[in-house]
């Protein structure tokens, strides 16, 4: 009647052990889904920040060029008003030089903006990346189960065992 005991308390207690494996790794796959939710948004959220980096420096240019544009006129007023011809010369040389530092700032702004959404877009696509990995790491439930189920048997089959060599 003790072996009868022990095997039906050994049975209860694989069924328990089954049946919390199934619910943690059931768990476990609900929080890889949200947490790839949660990802996924993140990189919906980044994108838009790098559109909005992008629209932000666009915007930027206006200021730079009008600036550009601001001083090569101040130059010319400056040369007429000293009778210095614009077409020939340092008048010459100092436009040309002004008109190349002025597309050197834009190029810089240029450059500056892409990076920066580069920059954002690699985050986002780590997130999305992320994501799938997440995704791919869910497990069956029912196989977490089976595997618990299978190492209780084992367990009570070897105490069974051993407590039989014993008598």
């Amino acid at each position: 009647m003790c072996d009868a005991a022990a095997v039906g308390l050994g049975v209860a207690s694989s069924a328990m052990g089954a049946y919390s494996s199934y619910k943690q790794q059931k768990a476990q796959n609900d929080a890889n889904e949200y947490n790839a939710q949660v990802a996924e948004q993140n990189a919906i959220n980044l994108e838009t920040s790098a559109k909005q980096v992008e629209a932000q420096g666009e915007a930027g240019l206006v200021p730079i060029e009008q600036g550009i544009e601001a001083t090569k006129a101040r130059q010319r007023v400056a040369f007429a008003a000293g009778g210095v011809t614009v077409g020939k010369g340092s008048g010459e040389q100092l436009a040309l030089e002004t008109a190349k530092q002025g597309a050197i700032d834009v190029m810089t702004a240029k450059f500056n903006t892409a990076a920066e959404a580069r920059n954002i877009r690699t985050q986002a696509a780590s997130q999305t990346m992320q994501a799938g990995l997440l995704r791919e790491g869910k497990s069956s439930p029912g196989t977490a189960a089976a595997i618990g189920l299978i190492g209780g048997a084992t367990n009570l089959a070897s105490t069974f065992a051993i407590n039989k060599l014993i008598k």
